[in-house]
């Protein structure tokens, strides 16, 4: 597998695993209050974009 591939497919992988622990912690405490899920899911999203950022900087 060719170095590019291979990083598409870790990125893919790490989405991946990401959606999963989003969808768990949503099963798993739904009882959060809208700002508690709302902290949250800011975390998620400022981690998964600081990952996508630096996959992108890696394969330059």
């Amino acid at each position: 597998m060719n170095p590019t591939l291979s990083m598409l497919v870790a990125r893919e992988r790490v989405a991946d695993l990401l959606r999963q622990a989003d969808q768990h912690r949503r099963i798993a405490r739904p009882q959060h209050t809208a700002q508690g899920s709302a902290r949250v899911v800011a975390g998620a999203h400022r981690l998964r974009g600081a990952l996508w950022v630096h996959g992108r900087r890696e394969s330059s």
